[in-house]
């Protein structure tokens, strides 16, 4: 097994400067290999190399769905350029709009045409071909050209992408450029399936002064898919690291639950690869959450089932009363759940410190997802205990409290 099988490959596609929609934290830059690429040259010569990452390549080149030429629209606001021109019936009806930005108001008129510009274009996958470049994750900010992009990239979302992110547009403000369900249809196509989608803030449209304005209209957003498990255990030629960079995309982008399935699915495809590439850091990190995870005593919400152990009581759900037995819904859930385990596992998750899952996180500096892990765990554990009837009502719950209401329910 060679190593360099687990380097990730990230490209980003446009964004003006190459800022990236999912940060890498420091201590998993060393194994990164990251691809810049804008049409616009001016912006090309805004980025500056990061020292921080494995490597870094600036590609002042176009990405397209074929090679050759192209023209980059360039507009008066540079963040707006892209490989189409800007719809005339949206600048006539937003005439007089304008974007709310963090620093100043953007008029619409502010996304005008200056001038067009004729610049080489390739595609994903002829790089792949002629250079040997390799695509894990995909990231494009392209101003209305994804569909063109990603269909320059069929064989490398087939084989070599686990995660893709895409800007995705809910107004037409280019003539000619994706919309939402193309890129949609695309990623389902390809066997991915959406996983986030964050919306723009501050960058809806509006008519009016300040003291007027509230959100505004919907503009744009960011969708994330990932690769889709099975699809990728069955279709890709090197599952084990795949679905090891499957589980780092997902770590990064917050979504804990399936990036832990699929760095089990890569020891599952291949029991020794954590230990093959131990160089590095974030198989290190899989590696040890894995290890946690096995380690640790699987812990559950009740079941709607054993809520309503009956279809007639599960429909009189939101009634007074819910229809619902506590006692009997009590006895169901500790006939599955050992009570003994079951105190000591709330003891432990209803710890105000850090657990040891959120430690790591923290050491590899996935703060937000530590916090996110940290307040779940919290909120779900009042959940269980509150429909359980276990909680103490008068002071704090304590673990004898708990013992002794499992006890009386189960008498």
């Amino acid at each position: 097994m060679t190593e360099d099988r687990y380097e990730i490959h990230f490209h980003h596609v446009g964004g003006y400067g190459g800022a990236l929609p999912l940060p890498i934290p420091r201590p998993l830059r060393r194994d990164v290999n990251l691809y810049l690429y804008d049409a616009n040259a001016e912006s090309m010569d805004r980025v500056r190399t990061d020292g921080e990452y494995r490597r870094q390549m600036n590609i002042g080149q176009a990405v397209f769905d074929r090679d050759g030429q192209v023209d980059v629209h360039i507009t008066y606001h540079p963040a707006a350029s892209s490989l189409f021109p800007v719809d005339p019936d949206a600048m006539t009806y937003w005439a007089g709009g304008y974007v709310e930005s963090d620093m100043c108001d953007i008029l619409m008129s502010d996304f005008r045409e200056v001038r067009r510009v004729p610049v080489p274009c390739t595609t994903i996958d002829a790089l792949r071909r002629t250079k040997g470049i390799v695509t894990d994750f995909l990231s494009l900010d392209a101003e209305g050209s994804e569909r063109q992009i990603l269909d320059g990239a069929h064989d490398a979302l087939s084989t070599t992408v686990v995660g893709l992110i895409s800007e995705v547009h809910f107004m037409n403000l280019r003539t000619g450029q994706t919309t939402a369900g193309e890129l949609f249809d695309r990623a389902n196509r390809h066997g991915f399936h959406m996983a986030d989608l964050r919306m723009h803030e501050g960058r809806a449209f509006a008519r009016l002064p300040l003291g007027w304005r509230t959100v505004g209209a919907v503009t744009s957003g960011d969708a994330f898919f990932f690769k889709r498990i099975d699809v990728l255990k069955s279709a890709y030629p090197a599952p084990g690291p795949s679905l090891a960079k499957l589980a780092l995309f997902c770590l990064l982008t917050g979504r804990l639950e399936h990036g832990v399935a699929a760095a089990l699915a890569a020891q599952d495809a291949d029991p020794a690869a954590f230990n093959a590439a131990a160089d590095f850091a974030y198989v290190k990190l899989l590696a040890e959450i894995t290890q946690l995870y096995r380690q640790q005593e699987p812990f559950f919400l009740p079941t709607w089932s054993e809520y309503y152990p009956t279809a007639e009581a599960g429909l009189r759900h939101g009634e007074s009363g819910r229809g619902l037995d506590v006692r009997d819904a009590c006895r169901r859930y500790f006939s599955k759940v050992d009570a003994t385990k079951f105190i000591h596992r709330v003891a432990a998750l209803s710890n105000q410190d850090d657990s040891p899952l959120e430690s790591l996180l923290k050491r590899y500096e996935l703060n937000e997802l530590a916090v996110s892990v940290k307040q779940h765990r919290q909120r779900s554990l009042i959940i269980l205990l509150n429909w359980l009837d276990l909680l103490d009502k008068e002071k704090p719950t304590t673990a004898q409290h708990i013992a002794q209401r499992i006890a009386e329910r189960l008498a």
